[in-house]
């Protein structure tokens, strides 16, 4: 009898023990899956911000004031203000001040920023509170500091109109220029001073991304997709360069081709063999170039496909039932061969573009930098239609892409049971199934053509 007791007695310490231990484990596993998830969250802030306006300005200002100096005068007068500077009569500080504060003033908004994210986490970090005060510090300084000497220019340049009469005025474009920093740096003191309280704000603003949500489409993550084929990018981005350059500079010995036709035939046929030798290379290089990028893109989309079907084919039975067999084919054709165009034709036509851009307005401003200075006058209104035409033409092309794999998915289902559709007299059916899906991406079809006509139109009506 007491044998049986204290044996009870000992399988029931045994079951609180072991009650205890898996207690204390799965609190473990608990707390250990409480960390991962917090470890894993990522916060993302709304686009229109205060920061983002602030910033808008702030290059809306470097962009006027560039404006303003290069529209000043003849080549003559404008150069001359250049290599003899003159406190009251050059505004070339100021542009270059200008420059200066604007690269100076983003970076340094998107670091204040970032501590101030980091302080919502850890209010108490004495290090970050000493950044913080060190970055504000620095903005005020140099938003006075601009302030000061333009404003100290412009009284100078009133002074000197006021007491002597045989004082000369700069140009009206450089005196607009003065008190234009003048009156905006008094907007960025005003703006830098109520900005702290619009961080405090930043808690409230921004929302949780889960490692479910998709990530953003940025050049990096292309780049890095693309880094087994950077050795065939980097050749062909050499001979995009040599052929943006002749493509830059031909026009100019068009021009000298008519000046020389009205001198003598000698010098005729000079510029004639330039003109050819330049065009000779020109071709060579875009020929190179296209071959190398879509060789490039043929070899990385062949990769792509590769890795995607292994990871699809390893995937559980269930993710099959979820996903149905036409979309998981569209993706291997048709989503891998738009990446494959991003890989070939959008990097050479961007890279071609922004070289051919840096080209042109150099060598236009070594010819006419007054007319390249009214001419860039355009760009900010062009860039801002650009990004608003790019984020909304990618939407579109999503959609577009989507549709396409749902009807994909209706067409290989009903092709591949063709015996069941026929038995059960379903091909009525299945033609409105497929028409409509097929009129869905005609629909978005339709919108993408009328963007990209409206976009053509607006471009080539502000140049």
């Amino acid at each position: 009898m007491a044998d049986d007791f204290e044996r009870e007695r000992i399988e029931k310490m045994d079951k609180e023990t072991n009650f205890s231990i898996n207690k204390k484990s799965t609190d473990e596993k608990i707390d250990i899956g409480e960390e991962d998830e917090k470890s894993n969250v990522k916060y993302v802030l709304p686009v229109i911000r205060f920061s983002t306006i602030f910033k808008i300005i702030i290059v809306i200002d470097w962009i006027v004031c560039i404006c303003l100096w290069l529209v000043g005068g003849h080549g003559t007068y404008f150069i001359k203000n250049i290599t003899s500077f003159h406190f009251t009569q050059s505004v070339l500080d100021l542009a270059l001040i200008n420059t200066f504060q604007a690269i100076f003033l983003v970076m340094a908004i998107d670091y204040l920023e970032h501590l101030y994210l980091l302080l919502l986490d850890s209010p108490f970090n004495g290090s970050l509170q000493k950044k913080k005060k060190i970055v504000v510090i620095l903005i005020i300084f140099l938003c006075i500091g601009c302030f000061a000497y333009s404003a100290t220019k412009g009284i100078w340049l009133g002074l000197n109109y006021f007491r002597s009469a045989s004082y000369v005025l700069p140009h009206i474009s450089y005196i607009i220029l003065i008190y234009w920093t003048v009156v905006i740096s008094v907007c960025k003191l005003i703006s830098i001073s109520i900005y702290p309280f619009n961080l405090k704000h930043l808690g409230t603003l921004r929302r949780i991304v889960t490692p479910t949500d998709p990530k953003p489409v940025t050049l990096k993550r292309l780049f890095l997709l693309v880094k087994s084929e950077m050795n065939l990018i980097f050749a062909g981005t050499l001979a995009l360069l040599v052929s943006s350059g002749t493509t830059t500079i031909a026009p100019f010995y068009f021009g000298k081709m008519i000046d020389a036709a009205q001198k003598s035939l000698e010098k005729l046929n000079e510029t004639v063999l330039i003109l050819l030798m330049i065009y000779l290379v020109g071709s060579i290089a875009s020929m190179v170039r296209a071959w190398l990028f879509t060789l490039a893109g043929q070899k990385f989309v062949a990769r792509l496909r590769k890795t995607l079907f292994s990871a699809m084919i390893n995937q559980e039975v269930a993710f099959f039932d979820t996903n149905r067999t036409g979309e998981l084919t569209n993706r291997l054709s048709s989503d891998t061969q738009v990446i494959q165009n991003c890989v070939t034709v959008n990097i050479s036509m961007l890279s071609r573009n922004v070289f051919q851009a840096i080209g042109s307005i150099i060598f236009m401003f070594v010819l006419s930098s007054r007319l390249t200075g009214v001419l860039l006058a355009v760009v900010p209104l062009v860039s801002i239609g650009i990004v608003k035409y790019g984020s909304y033409v990618q939407k579109v092309r999503k959609d577009f892409q989507d549709a396409l794999a749902s009807a994909s998915t209706v067409a290989e289902e009903n092709l591949s049971s063709i015996r069941t559709v026929r038995s059960f007299a379903g091909e009525d059916k299945a033609n409105k199934l497929y028409s409509k899906e097929i009129d869905v991406s005609y629909g978005l079809g339709k919108k993408l053509a009328l963007v990209q006509g409206n976009y053509i139109y607006c471009i080539y009506f502000l140049l």
